[in-house]
């Protein structure tokens, strides 16, 4: 069976669907020896280069995926199944939209895995009549559609998709990126981690006030941020300016940086304006982290607040101040929520059970295996 992902998987950027990307494509190619995995240049060995291409570096990225797109019909000779990773923004739907059209031109099935989903353009899409019409007639003949929202699939069945072709699903961690054992710090004071893009709309922020009002009663304290991103030289002169105590920054964290970073920290902090579902909450509990992060996308589907950490609808720096206090004070909540935590991502977050699923419900059953 050839399954293609329309990427450029080599010439990936920063980001949680490249990274999801990673982790499906790795599993395919090592657990399902009947499958292959082709993307725009050709058969994939299930590696994937993530780097900053920096501003020219990614112009040229997207003059090369879209001469791969004006070759995508001469490419799907041979494929059965082709995987689409939008997001819910115009950019991503427009191509995508292609992809899907020319799937049907030449008899290709074809499923939709929605990462992102952008209020605003949702909210566009449901004024207008005929942009609704479109995206739900491209979805609705897809084989299936995964979300990772319940508001999501609710919002895709109010535009016309069918309901039994949608599926809630979550993103992925590798199976061994998960330690074998963990040990929480019950010492004073707590090592907070932020690790994502260092944008405005990630928190950032609502973070460094946070961490500052906590810090002044709590010297033991610390709080990394890793990440790169358009605010990240502001984030900077904010913590100098406001002279923040104890905050450091160690820039782009790679698989061996994060495995390392979650092993140093207690705490995993991400306010994020709006998500699809972020990986790093999956990664940082599958290190035993007190998860402290918001109720938008799909997080509210899975965190079971005060189990997991806080579910904190709040923005207000105060709020946080206030569960760092809390968390600091309570060891052996901490270590009650790392086991809860590790263990649930062991049961429904990682590659090979999500993949499976995915299988399952997106490849026309003649073509699976008996």
């Amino acid at each position: 069976m050839k399954i293609y992902f329309p990427a450029v998987l080599k010439r990936s950027t920063f980001g949680g669907v490249n990274q999801f990307l990673s982790s499906f494509i790795r599993c395919l190619c090592s657990r399902y020896d009947y499958i292959e995995v082709y993307d725009h240049t050709g058969r994939s060995d299930g590696e994937i280069s993530v780097k900053d291409y920096g501003a020219f570096g990614n112009k040229l990225r997207k003059v090369i995926l879209l001469l791969h797109m004006l070759a995508f019909p001469f490419k799907l000779k041979g494929i059965d199944h082709v995987v689409l990773n939008p997001s819910l923004i115009g950019s991503a739907m427009n191509r995508d939209l292609f992809y899907a059209r020319v799937c049907g031109l030449f008899n290709v099935s074809y499923s939709i895995y929605f990462h992102g989903w952008n209020k605003i353009f949702a909210e566009r899409i449901d004024g207008d009549q005929k942009l609704k019409s479109s995206y739900a007639g491209y979805i609705s003949k897809s084989e299936a559609v995964f979300v990772l929202s319940s508001h999501f699939k609710k919002k895709l069945i109010e535009w016309g998709v069918p309901a039994e072709k949608i599926h809630l699903s979550k993103t992925m961690i590798d199976d061994d990126f998960i330690p074998d054992s963990i040990i929480v710090d019950q010492s004073d004071g707590i090592d907070i981690l932020f690790l994502s893009r260092v944008v405005t709309e990630k928190g950032i922020f609502e973070v460094l006030k946070s961490f500052d009002l906590h810090a002044r009663n709590n010297d033991k304290s610390c709080l990394t941020v890793a990440g790169a991103g358009e605010d990240l030289d502001k984030a900077k002169r904010f913590v100098e300016e406001n002279s923040i105590p104890r905050v450091k920054f160690v820039g782009h964290a790679d698989d061996v940086m994060k495995k390392k970073l979650f092993s140093e920290h207690q705490v995993y902090i991400l306010p994020s304006y709006a998500e699809g579902m972020p990986i790093s909450v999956f990664e940082a509990m599958a290190y035993g982290l007190t998860v402290i992060t918001r109720p938008v996308g799909g997080i509210p589907d899975f965190f079971v607040n005060e189990k997991m950490g806080y579910l904190v609808d709040s923005l207000e720096p105060e709020v946080y101040s206030d569960i760092f206090d809390a968390i600091e004070s309570s060891p052996g909540m901490r270590v009650e929520i790392a086991e809860y935590n590790r263990e649930f991502v062991k049961n429904n977050a990682v590659a090979s059970a999500i993949c499976r699923d995915f299988l399952e419900k997106s490849i026309p059953g003649e073509c699976l295996p008996k």
